[in-house]
């Protein structure tokens, strides 16, 4: 599910950024035909940003269901404390093999032990446009919701589709710094 949001993520920066270029009045989706392609503006921040949400909700699920897996296996298999870097990490080799798939969880096997410096210098540059990539979305939010704000707030869809986009960014940045300062507390 995380990388299918991800990818219909995508596909709405990519169809708002069109939209925003371009000089189409109408358009057919098979059976589906669009008169009115002001509905996409005003609609596309709300559902972009409930993504977003819907996605942080999986993340957080994805969490509890690693701590409950590492708890599971390390009474299964008996592999006593978790070392210093496997808590970094996350993960173990052992609790790898019962997850599926997932791009993220690929990633940390790249990691060594301990890297060396010539290894830390040459990932942080690559971190920095992952770091990048992370505020975009967010970015992409504010923009959308100045466009919104600019051109749709002329009738009660526009105006209510900017207000909840509203408050759902609230509601994700809620969560995002309660998540954090759980996080803090939980590591001290």
């Amino acid at each position: 599910k995380e990388e299918r949001h991800n990818q219909w993520i995508l596909i709405m920066v990519v169809l708002f950024f069109i939209l925003s270029i371009s000089s189409i009045d109408s358009f057919n989706i098979g059976p589906i035909n669009i008169n009115d392609i002001s509905v996409l503006g005003k609609i596309l921040p709300l559902v972009f940003t409930f993504n977003l949400f819907y996605l942080r909700t999986i993340s957080n699920q994805k969490k509890e269901v690693l701590n409950a897996l590492k708890t599971l296996c390390q009474y299964r298999f008996n592999l006593g404390e978790i070392s210093e870097i496997e808590k970094i990490l996350g993960l173990n080799s052992i609790i790898r093999l019962y997850l599926p798939f997932s791009f993220t969880n690929s990633i940390f096997k790249l990691y060594n032990k301990k890297p060396s410096i010539t290894e830390s210098i040459i990932g942080f540059t690559l971190l920095i446009p992952v770091i990048l990539i992370a505020f975009a979305p967010y970015v992409i939010i504010y923009i959308m919701l100045v466009d919104l704000y600019k051109n749709y707030m002329t009738d009660f869809f526009g105006v209510a589709s900017f207000y909840l986009t509203v408050w759902l960014v609230l509601i994700i940045f809620f969560f995002l710094i309660k998540d954090f300062r759980n996080e803090n507390y939980t590591k001290t």
